[in-house]
């Protein structure tokens, strides 16, 4: 599930990438 998160962070924006980070 992890690298699931990590492929779709790689999609999004440096800063949606940091709020996503945060939660």
């Amino acid at each position: 599930n992890h690298e699931r998160v990590s492929t779709k962070l790689k999609g999004l924006s440096p800063v949606q990438y940091r709020n996503q980070s945060s939660l």
